[in-house]
């Protein structure tokens, strides 16, 4: 546990200037809560255990979060951009639309269904009806963003006519939809193993292949 906090932690220094030691404070506590909340979920996980992880005191924790629901909608918050800050960084401007399409459905299915993001929503599932803040943060920092991104992607390639006449935020819930729902639905349930990445290329290619099929009939 120790090890997966430190490496936690030095994800979230790349993010923090220098010259703001209590931002890296905070950066550091939010850090190793996350670690542990995803190991052992919110009932599982006391303020005594994070300050352990990085020292302080519970006055510093309630001085940043104000206590441990604070911690805990704030490391979801942090947890949902980190899994997706692949996605966003996705080249695609510059390719073809079906390469542009491939890429971005790849590098998100590598994100959404990787372990980690796995134990994050079976995590915001368990505790979003206890604490409502939580599924909206992790909605909002999450899907919504996916959404966006996608709804973006879709009026830049509709404006340079290389799709037609479409609503570019339905059509980027379709696609986003189209390639998470099955695959991810089992997985969270535990009834699947993630699937090879060349079957993910496949599926990929199948939900490409219906949602431009359906953007040329419009």
């Amino acid at each position: 546990m120790t090890a997966t906090i430190a490496k936690a932690q030095k994800r979230h220094k790349a993010d923090v200037s220098p010259d703001r030691p209590s931002t890296q404070k905070r950066s550091n506590l939010l850090a190793a809560a996350s670690e542990l909340f995803l190991a052992k979920g919110y009932d599982g996980v006391s303020l005594d255990e994070i300050i352990a992880a990085v020292g302080g005191s519970k006055t510093t924790i309630y001085s940043y979060f104000k206590g441990k629901e604070g911690v805990f909608v704030a490391a979801i918050g942090a947890l949902c951009g980190e899994i997706l800050a692949k996605l966003f960084r996705t080249k695609a401007s510059s390719m073809p639309l079906r390469e542009a399409l491939q890429a971005i459905g790849q590098t998100y299915l590598d994100a959404v269904l990787s372990p980690r993001a796995i134990a994050l929503q079976r995590l915001v599932t368990g505790e979003a009806y206890r604490f409502p803040e939580v599924g909206r943060i992790w909605f909002e920092s999450g899907p919504a963003q996916t959404y966006q991104f996608l709804t973006d992607f879709f009026e830049e390639r509709r404006r340079a006519g290389e799709i037609g006449s479409i609503d570019p935020r339905k059509t980027a819930v379709l696609f986003h939809d189209m390639l998470t729902y099955e695959i991810h639905l089992q997985m969270l349930l535990g009834i699947m193993a993630k699937p090879k990445r060349a079957v993910l290329a496949d599926k990929v290619r199948s939900a490409i292949d219906v949602l431009l099929d359906g953007c040329k009939a419009i």
